[in-house]
């Protein structure tokens, strides 16, 4: 089962304060919304898929801030190392945190995740070193976990050592949601979205599915499918998509419109 914070505003406090020990800055536009879409993909049992500086700092931060241990726990990938080495290293480690590091782009994936599946108790990051390397690695993988890009963050994107003070922080059981009273017209405004950005539509919709309120639907566009669809598919999101301009243009609905067409468009 996953776990989660008992207490979120606790946790929201110390892990800010890791942050900010590395240099982020909350002043940023769209940090606020990155920290909140952080902790919105920590807690579900599912790997988070993200470049190796941030994934280190992120991993760091939040072993710091969980459990006192400014550094995760890491399994570097080394040359002919594959999925057995990490099935054998995730049974061994105790710790909540664990960064896999580089093993995407070098091992099956498809393989991968199954064995990822069996954890749901840990918080897994999982890095890669550039962009381009997902471009070999099947979309399909985005059904599995949660990627997230924040290259405009700059200040975190080198590894950092973290001087904050330890904390820690009492986690329960992650009880499972049912998202009855989601408006399924977000849902569906990411998938034509992704659809039209060139996802599979299995991938889309699995995506989609994770999508609460327009707040997750407006982070997901920020933090996941837009960077996905421009650093990795070497696309622009807002020429590919007729539904995104509608969405997110200059006549859009979206809040975060200014910042996704400054970004992205």
């Amino acid at each position: 089962m996953p776990l989660c914070p008992e207490d979120m505003d606790d946790f929201d406090e110390y892990f800010s304060y890791n942050l900010e020990n590395i240099g982020f800055d909350r002043n940023e536009d769209g940090s606020v919304d990155f920290v909140d879409y952080l902790e919105k993909s920590f807690f579900h049992g599912i790997p988070v898929l993200i470049k190796r500086g941030l994934g280190i700092n992120l991993a760091n931060c939040l072993a710091n801030t969980l459990y006192g241990v400014p550094v995760a726990a890491q399994l570097l990938y080394s040359e002919g190392a594959g999925v057995q080495k990490i099935s054998e290293f995730l049974a061994d480690i105790p710790d909540r945190v664990v960064c896999i590091d580089g093993f995407i782009g070098n091992c099956n994936e498809l393989e991968l995740i199954p064995v990822l599946e069996q954890y749901r108790n840990k918080i897994i990051i999982l890095t890669y070193m550039y962009d381009k390397t997902l471009s070999f690695v099947p979309d399909e993988i985005l059904s599995s976990v949660h990627f997230i890009s924040a290259d405009v963050f700059s200040s975190v994107l080198r590894i950092k050592d973290i001087t904050e003070d330890p904390s820690e922080v009492k986690e329960i059981l992650s009880a499972y949601k049912s998202y009855t009273g989601v408006d399924s017209r977000l849902q569906k405004i990411f998938y034509e979205i992704a659809c039209e950005c060139g996802l599979g539509m299995d991938t889309a919709y699995a995506m989609a599915d994770m999508i609460e309120d327009e707040n997750y639907l407006n982070e997901m566009l920020m933090f996941t499918l837009l960077p996905y669809v421009s650093k990795v598919l070497g696309k622009n999101p807002y020429n590919c998509s007729k539904r995104l301009q509608r969405y997110a243009g200059e006549a859009g609905r979206c809040s975060k419109k200014n910042i996704l067409m400054r970004w992205f468009g």
